[in-house]
C-alpha cells in the first residue's frame, strides 16, 4: 500500500479520495453500467468539493483582508478532526446543524415535514451550480446528468452507502432465516371518487386504472422486485376508524388523518411474503399535531407507510381560489409517481439526499416536491441497486418507454423533463467505455 501522501490516479487529494470511498464504498465489483454512473457521481462530487474548498478559502481571504484583528476562527462542527482531514473549511456564516444520522436505524418515522435549513447552508439552494459543477457541464455534458448540492460539511457525515448498508442489513436480519420477502404491496384505503375508479388509460394494449398504472411504474422503478396492488379496504370494516386520529384543519377546513397511526395497522395486514406495504388514501394527511400537512410518511421499523393525493396543501392555501382534484391528468399522475417512488425508497432505508439534486431530496412544499427529479442520484442509486440488483440500462429503457407512452395521453411539463433526462442518461450509458472513463 502507498503512503498517506500518495495522490490518486484521477488527480484528487488523498483526503478527498478517502472521503469518496467512505461515501460510495468499493464499487469495483458492480456491473459496468452501474459502475459507470457511480463513477460519474464521484467525478461530479470531486469537482464540487474542490470548488467548495476554493470558495471557502477565498471568502476567508476576503474577510481577513477587511478585518483589522485576528483571522477568522473557522468552526469545524461536531466532527472537528474529520473536517480537518477532509480539507473542509467554513466561514463564520456557515450553519452546521448536523442531523442525528446515527440514530436513524432506531427511529420510527421518515417524513417530508422537516425544514431544509437543517441540512443546507443559507446559500446552498441558490449556489448549487457554482464553480466546477457548472464548469463541468460546459466541459463535459455527461456531468449535467447529476447536479451536486453545495456541501456545507464533510460528505461522510451524511447517509453514506456503507452506513446505509449496515443499517439495512441489521434491520433485515430476519432474511437469514426466513424466505426472502420481495413483494411491494400497495394498499388502497377507503373509497375514491367516481372519476378515479372509472378512469382508464391504454398502455401496451392494456386498459389500466390508476392503481394498475402506479403498479406498472413501481414495477419498473424497483425492477427486481414484484409489486402487487391489494384490494381496497374499508377503515370501518377493518376496525381502524377509532385507531386513526383525525382532525379538521383550521385553515383548509378539510378532514385529515394522522399518518403515523396507519403504520401498525398496515404492518398487521402485510402478507408474509411482503417486503413492505404502502397505503394510498384520498383524505389528506398530517404528521403531528403541531404540523400542517404531509404528502406521505413511512416507518422503516414497521415496513409500512401511507401517502395521499395532496388535495389541500395548507402552505399558501386560498379558500377562494383553491380547487379540489376533479380529474386524472398528467400533473396528478406525476404527483403520484413522485410520491410513491420517494416514500418506497424510504422503506428501503434511504434517507433524504444531501449530495445531489435527487428524487430523495427533502421538500418543504408540494411545489418543491413536484419540481424535484424523478430519478435517483448515483449515491442513492447505489443503495437501491444493492437491494433490487436491477440492470441499470434496461431499467432506464423500460422507464423511458413507460413515460413516453404516458406523455402522449396525459402530458405534463414534469414528465417531459424526465423523458429528456432519461434519453441523455441512456445515451451516456451506451457510449463506448473509453469515452466515459474518468
Amino acid at each position: 500500500m502507498g503512503g498517506a501522501s500518495s495522490t490518486p490516479s484521477d488527480g484528487t487529494s488523498p483526503q478527498i479520495a478517502r472521503d469518496l470511498r467512505l461515501l460510495l464504498g468499493n464499487f469495483d465489483r458492480l456491473d459496468p453500467m452501474t459502475q459507470r454512473l457511480v463513477s460519474l457521481g464521484k467525478k461530479c462530487l470531486t469537482s464540487t468539493i474542490l470548488d467548495s474548498q476554493q470558495n471557502n478559502f477565498k471568502r476567508l481571504e476576503e474577510f481577513n483582508a477587511e478585518a483589522s484583528g485576528a483571522p477568522l476562527q473557522v468552526p469545524l462542527g461536531g466532527a472537528e478532526a474529520g473536517a480537518e482531514a477532509a480539507g473542509s473549511t467554513a466561514t463564520g456564516s456557515d450553519n452546521f446543524s448536523p442531523v442525528d444520522f446515527e440514530s436513524y436505524p432506531f427511529e420510527d418515522t421518515v417524513g417530508d415535514s422537516k425544514s431544509l435549513s437543517e441540512l443546507k447552508t443559507e446559500d446552498s439552494h441558490d449556489l448549487h451550480l457554482e464553480g466546477s459543477s457548472a464548469r463541468g457541464m460546459e466541459q463535459d455534458e455527461d456531468t449535467g446528468l447529476f447536479l451536486p448540492l453545495t456541501q456545507a460539511r464533510p460528505i461522510y457525515l451524511g447517509q453514506t452507502y456503507p452506513r446505509w448498508k449496515y443499517m439495512y442489513k441489521l434491520q433485515n436480519m430476519y432474511a437469514l432465516c426466513v424466505p426472502t420477502r420481495k413483494i411491494i404491496y400497495i394498499q388502497p384505503i377507503d373509497e375514491f371518487p367516481d372519476f378515479m375508479t372509472e378512469f382508464r388509460i391504454s398502455m401496451k394494449s392494456l386498459s389500466l386504472d390508476v392503481f394498475s398504472l402506479l403498479q406498472g411504474f413501481t414495477q419498473i422503478f424497483f425492477s427486481g422486485l414484484d409489486v402487487t396492488v391489494l384490494p381496497s379496504v374499508s377503515m370501518e370494516r377493518m376496525g381502524w376508524t377509532n385507531l386513526v386520529k383525525t382532525r379538521c384543519h383550521k385553515v383548509t377546513e378539510q378532514k385529515q388523518y394522522r399518518a403515523k397511526d396507519f403504520y401498525p395497522l398496515l404492518k398487521s395486514s402485510l402478507p408474509s411474503d411482503g417486503h413492505c406495504v404502502l397505503g394510498l388514501v384520498w383524505t389528506d394527511l398530517y404528521p403531528e399535531d403541531d404540523l400542517n400537512f404531509t404528502l406521505g410518511e413511512v416507518s422503516f421499523y414497521h415496513r409500512a407507510g401511507i401517502f395521499c393525493f395532496g388535495r389541500f396543501e395548507t402552505k399558501g392555501f386560498n379558500k377562494e381560489t383553491h380547487k379540489d382534484i376533479t380529474e386524472v391528468d398528467g400533473f396528478l399522475v406525476w404527483k403520484l409517481i413522485r410520491a410513491i417512488s420517494h416514500e418506497l425508497c424510504h422503506l428501503f432505508g434511504l434517507r433524504h439526499c444531501t449530495y445531489f439534486h435527487c428524487s430523495m431530496n427533502e421538500s418543504t412544499s408540494l411545489v418543491e416536491a413536484m419540481d424535484q427529479p424523478l430519478f435517483l442520484c448515483p449515491v442513492c442509486l447505489r443503495k437501491l441497486h444493492e437491494v433490487c440488483r436491477f440492470d441499470v440500462l434496461d431499467r432506464y429503457q423500460q422507464m423511458l418507454g413507460f413515460l413516453l407512452e404516458l406523455q402522449t395521453q396525459l402530458p405534463s411539463v414534469h414528465c417531459d423533463k424526465a423523458i429528456v433526462w432519461l434519453q441523455n442518461c441512456i445515451a451516456f450509458l451506451q457510449q463506448p467505455a473509453s469515452s466515459t472513463s474518468n
